[in-house]
């Protein structure tokens, strides 16, 4: 299934979308048309979410401790790392 950043959506997607929207629909007794812009918002915010991730990285713990450490250790040791060296 492919979706661009903007909105639009590959065949396999679009189908994906409609039958998820459908099913929603009818289980919550909504108008198919609020629930297909929903679901469309949403996957819209997932995939803003995933690539933003992959350009920033993780908020995990590790990360942070592992940037302290360089920032508070001595120039030697921050090098060494951004070097790969370490």
């Amino acid at each position: 299934m492919i979706m661009s950043s903007t909105g639009g959506m590959g065949v396999d997607m679009q189908r994906a979308v409609k039958h998820l929207a459908k099913t929603l629909a009818v289980k919550r007794n909504e108008t198919y048309s609020k629930v297909a812009g929903l679901v469309r918002c949403q996957f819209s915010f997932a995939l803003a979410r995933a690539a933003l991730m992959c350009l920033r990285g993780s908020r995990s713990l590790y990360c942070t401790f592992r940037l302290q450490e360089a920032f508070e250790g001595p120039a030697d040791l921050a090098l060494q790392e951004i070097a790969g060296e370490f």
